[in-house]
């Protein structure tokens, strides 16, 4: 039991987590997580639904909406249950919201949550394509670190990946990693990956921001791995999280080229839309 909450809760500050459901399979397997996360961190759990509607679909959809609300409150009704029966604090929350990602994130924000827990499409999310547009705004806009659950895996702390390019909200990221990877004895891959475009210089720079991670990890006895790549950022980061069977892959919201909130950097936004196992969004 001692290992397992280790391994699901390593830094133990999870007072206060929120996970946002629109009760799609998808989205249940990110609520799974956050049951798992609050039963052994002791946290408080959020279970957030929003139905998105607009006063155009309310006026000439009306039973729809209303369907829809019934399905809803059933299965929230039946986790608000269980999360009883698992003794774990709680409160439901259903919301009509044109924008479902503002209404947890000023949830999150309300509350002085300590994390986010969402899947990685919804309903109306295309398989194969980017992150749903409720993810991708949800990290973007955040004050608190976004953990981004794929379809059909276990969450874990064993592998760690960190994926670096040696910005301030990078090393924060970094703090974490190492804070993880120091409680659970976890395995650390360290990647920085330059553009094939990019001078010379910018493969020693990412091979220097690598090796001073790596002395930090190695200062906690933390074992550890650095992989520098050249390539497209995203695609490299999920090729060596799938090489390493990475359980999660922690990273910051944006790097150095990155603008705040609705630019928060495509590399995050594909590897959180691709990655094979869960993501880790870290803001400043």
């Amino acid at each position: 039991m001692l290992l397992e909450a280790c391994r699901l809760c390593p830094l133990g500050k999870y007072e206060k987590i929120i996970v946002g459901t629109d009760t799609s399979e998808v989205s249940m397997e990110a609520v799974e997580t956050a049951f798992r996360l609050a039963k052994f961190c002791k946290s408080f759990l959020f279970i957030v639904s929003v139905i998105r509607v607009n006063p155009e679909i309310i006026a000439t959809a009306l039973d729809a909406v209303e369907r829809i609300e019934r399905e809803r409150y059933s299965v929230l009704e039946r986790l608000g249950n269980r999360a009883k029966e698992e003794n774990i604090p709680h409160k439901i929350i259903i919301h009509h919201a044109e924008q479902p990602y503002k209404v947890i994130v000023d949830l999150s924000e309300k509350e002085g949550a300590d994390a986010i827990i969402i899947g990685t499409r919804g309903r109306s999310g295309l398989k194969r394509l980017l992150l749903g547009s409720v993810a991708a705004r949800v990290i973007g806009y955040a004050s608190c670190p976004t953990l981004v659950i794929p379809p059909h895996i276990k969450f874990g702390w064993e592998r760690i990946l960190l994926a670096t390019d040696g910005s301030e909200n990078s090393n924060v990221a970094l703090e974490e990693a190492l804070r993880a990877a120091d409680v659970c004895k976890s395995n650390l891959g360290i990647i920085c990956v330059v553009k094939p475009a990019r001078p010379a210089a910018y493969e020693k720079e990412a091979e220097r921001i690598v090796a001073e991670a790596k002395q930090k990890a190695l200062a906690k006895d933390i074992q550890v791995e650095t992989i520098v790549e050249k390539g497209e950022p995203w695609e490299k980061i999920v090729e060596v999280a799938k090489k390493r069977d990475t359980n999660v892959i922690i990273m910051g919201r944006y790097g150095r080229s990155g603008l705040k909130r609705l630019l928060m950097g495509s590399v995050t936004e594909r590897v959180a839309g691709h990655a094979p196992c869960a993501v880790l969004i870290v803001p400043n």
